[in-house]
């Protein structure tokens, strides 16, 4: 009769008897930045202007260049922060839904191979258009290779218009 394996050795070794490759590890969405883009310019600015930024921030009226922004912006780029592996065929993918209420402006989804890093960490970058009018909803998600739903961040950018 074999002997019972005890501890953690035990399933590990039967992990590595059985010939099962291991698997990818999840990815995570860890953070989430987002910059006023000036079209006159083709500057992005250096203030992150997502909920919990410095009180600072004013943004009212961005698109015509009033409050923080300035000058007019209409476009946010946003940097969204994903820990996990980043190698050669890296299955999986990081979507952005932007929405301005019940509006989406931006449904995109990255395959994670596209960033290529040795470092568990990387930033994907997205710019978002039409910005600067409402509320802006930003939902990351990472999504494994069958497209389920590994991890979600949500933040807010609290434009505002107005006379």
């Amino acid at each position: 009769m074999p002997k019972r394996l005890h501890g953690t050795l035990g399933p590990l070794l039967l992990v590595l008897l059985s010939g099962r490759e291991s698997t990818t590890a999840p990815h995570a969405v860890t953070d989430m930045r987002a910059y006023l883009y000036f079209q006159e310019t083709g500057t992005i600015d250096s203030l992150n202007v997502i909920d919990g930024a410095p009180s600072r921030v004013h943004l009212w009226n961005t698109i015509i260049g009033e409050g923080s922004a300035g000058l007019p912006s209409a476009a946010t780029m946003v940097l969204v922060n994903v820990t996990g592996q980043f190698l050669s065929r890296t299955p999986g993918s990081l979507r952005l839904i932007a929405k301005v209420g019940d509006r989406v402006l931006l449904r995109r989804d990255v395959p994670f191979e596209t960033f290529f890093t040795e470092r568990r960490s990387a930033w994907v970058p997205f710019i978002v258009y039409n910005t600067g009018c409402g509320a802006l909803t930003l939902t990351a998600s990472s999504l494994a290779a069958n497209g389920s739903v590994e991890s979600t961040l949500t933040k807010t950018i609290a434009f505002e218009c107005g006379e």
